[in-house]
């Protein structure tokens, strides 16, 4: 008895040595070799060779007069801190083994090191060609580099080594191209503090470096490349190859009298864009400035260019889809040059020459080449004749699209609405393009027709949902306009508009009318649109958002979006950050829904085109042609 007793005794005990959490009989591997892989102003990075029967590691940091940090069972032989430590300091990094609740011994100790704090740089002199800087102690560090920042054309940035010194102060000589000219990439000098700690150089980021010393612009020489340009915008632009704070600026009128001067600050230390008070002909000088510590250098003024502002066009189409351009009228111009092109191949479709006026009317019938499927560039030239010699200017284009007219389910003021008849007459009419609408019926067909039941075919009870394609012949149209003119019409299939409208080579708007149309009915209309090669003449459309994404996500063609009811402002702002967001292109409203200049601006902008249905005549049309619609879906065509 005495026996057993002993033996569970020390079983006892020695299961209780198995209980202790830093039990090391049978430890795993301990950690060795860390390294230093990385540091920051509050953090570094260590690894370690993995070790084995280890699930996890522990890591303590240490420091003189510092908290100790012990992180737990991290389960990566590499351990990254962020924060929480300070800059230019030295800390006692060790790391042991775990698996489970036993644990290894832990590591030698390794000293790794923070990045120095960055540093304030101020100017205190310069020479001829030199400049002296001073800057705050940065603690921790053993020497101090300093770095030319270098912005190039293209917005990359660059540094250049310029000098190294244990102070906090250093005159740094300035490389020259020439014996009078600094090199135009001289303007700004970056401090970086350097230390080194057992074997790891650690210095703060050049790139995260915000603290910079500007220089004074030289007295012998402006030290500023200038020329000044306009953009398409109208605005002056005045640009340095240099850092520069900012502009001064002088307009003059082609007989020396100043009209306009001011200062303007340069955006990202390099250029400013902005409107001239007057629309003239005229000569501008510039000079740049800096500001260091309160007190502000000027390059010299450049010399006087001439500067003719670019016209701002505005094209918009009338109510007899003429094409009216406008343009900014500039004082002391003699006259402007004009034309038409086809974006894209430069190929010349219409031209005017030495007009005197800022306007321009082109009929119908003088552009009636051209197509609503491709895009124009419309340039104004302006120019001056003095003693005979003419002097050309910059020129100013914009793109725009002819302005399209629609016929709502064809031409359904000459013919029954939705049939192969009215598809027809629209084309003889002389519309652009057609509309109809389409239903999926329960048999899977898809059948154009517009109201749910079949009231046109005298049936007004019958859901068109119901049909089948077999039954088509059963039910004739028997009302509409002008139907005794002609033959039987009967309702078609969507494949078969599909067909006939390539075969009129008209483009096709197609109705979604129910949202609930399935996806598999969206991918026979695609194949159809394949077949028929009419990709890049079809739009397909719903009126239900839900209905207007799964045919953006089936349909390969462009997708729009109805708008049916009134809506405000805001609301239609909305919709075409809604529809830009889902590969949207088209935006169809109705007549009386709240439309303007702006939110055409924003449609384009965005990629959208704009238009609306319900118009019967051209006061109608002219209406939302005024607000920069694209185009306009007809009851009637009104173009007589």
């Amino acid at each position: 008895m005495k026996k057993i007793t002993s033996v569970i005794l020390c079983l006892v005990l020695l299961g209780s040595l198995f209980c202790t959490a830093d039990f090391t009989a049978f430890a795993v591997e301990k950690v060795s070799a860390i390294k230093q892989v990385a540091a920051v102003k509050t953090g570094f990075r260590v690894k370690w060779s993995n070790t084995q029967g280890k699930s996890s590691y522990d890591v303590k940091i240490s420091s003189s007069g510092t908290k100790t940090l012990v992180y737990k069972e991290l389960k990566s032989n590499v351990f990254t801190i962020t924060n929480k430590l300070s800059p230019g300091k030295n800390y006692n990094v060790t790391v042991r083994s775990r698996k489970g609740k036993t644990v290894s011994e832990w590591s030698s100790p390794k000293t790794v090191t923070t990045c120095c704090a960055d540093v304030n740089v101020r100017q205190t002199g310069y020479g001829k060609r030199t400049v002296t800087l001073a800057w705050n102690a940065s603690p921790g560090a053993k020497g101090y580099k300093i770095y030319q920042k270098n912005i190039t054309k293209n917005g990359l940035t660059s540094f250049t080594h310029v000098g190294t010194t244990t102070k906090t102060t250093k005159k740094i000589k300035l490389p020259v191209h020439s014996a009078t000219a600094y090199k135009a990439t001289n303007l700004a000098l970056v401090v970086v503090p350097v230390r080194k700690s057992a074997g790891y150089r650690a210095e703060s980021q050049i790139k995260n470096v915000s603290k910079r010393a500007y220089l004074n612009f030289p007295k012998s020489k402006p030290f500023m490349t200038f020329s000044p340009t306009v953009d398409s915008n109208n605005n002056l632009v005045l640009k340095s190859n240099n850092w520069v704070d900012g502009f001064n600026y002088k307009v003059y009128s082609t007989d020396g009298k100043l009209i306009e001067s001011g200062s303007k600050t340069a955006e990202n230390h390099s250029s400013v864009a902005f409107r001239l008070k007057n629309n003239v002909l005229c000569k501008v000088e510039a000079q740049a400035y800096i500001s260091v510590g309160g007190k502000t250098s000027k390059s010299y003024w450049s010399s006087k260019v001439d500067i003719c502002p670019k016209p701002v066009i505005t094209p918009k189409w009338d109510s007899s889809f003429n094409l009216v351009v406008s343009w900014d009228k500039i004082k002391d111009v003699t006259g402007y040059n004009f034309k038409i092109e086809q974006a894209g191949n430069s190929s010349v479709v219409y031209k005017a020459n030495d007009l005197s006026s800022n306007k321009i009317t082109i009929t119908k019938a003088q552009i009636s080449s051209l197509s609503i499927q491709k895009s124009y560039k419309l340039t104004v030239l302006p120019y001056s004749k003095i003693n005979n010699t003419k002097t050309k200017y910059d020129s100013n284009s914009i793109t725009t699209t002819k302005a399209e007219i629609v016929g709502h389910r064809g031409a359904m003021d000459k013919a029954p609405e939705n049939t192969k008849a009215s598809f027809k007459k629209a084309l003889k009419s002389g519309y652009d393009s057609f509309e109809c609408d389409y239903w999926e019926t329960k048999s899977g067909d898809l059948l154009v027709y517009h109201d749910q039941y079949m009231t046109s075919c005298g049936h007004p009870n019958k859901d068109i949902r119901t049909l089948k394609k077999k039954e088509i012949k059963k039910y004739p149209i028997k009302t509409g306009n002008n139907i005794s003119s002609y033959a039987t019409q009967y309702i078609l299939t969507v494949e078969q508009v599909i067909k006939y409208a390539s075969k009129l080579n008209l483009k096709l708007y197609l109705h979604t009318k129910d949202g609930k149309t399935s996806n598999k009915a969206m991918k026979k209309i695609s194949a159809w649109i394949k077949k028929y090669k009419m990709g890049a003449k079809t739009t397909v459309f719903s009126g239900t958002a839900s209905c207007a994404e799964r045919i953006s996500a089936n349909i390969s063609c462009t997708h729009g979006f109805l708008v049916n009811t009134p809506q405000s402002k805001e609301q239609i702002k909305n919709t075409l950050l809604y529809m830009s967001r889902n590969s949207m292109k088209l935006l169809i409203m109705k007549r009386n829904t709240y439309l303007d200049k702006e939110l055409s601006s924003l449609a384009h902008n965005l990629g959208i085109r704009v238009g609306c249905y319900r118009n019967k005549t051209k006061a109608h049309a002219a209406k939302v042609l005024n607000q920069g619609a694209d185009f306009v879906i007809a009851d009637e065509y009104f173009l007589k």
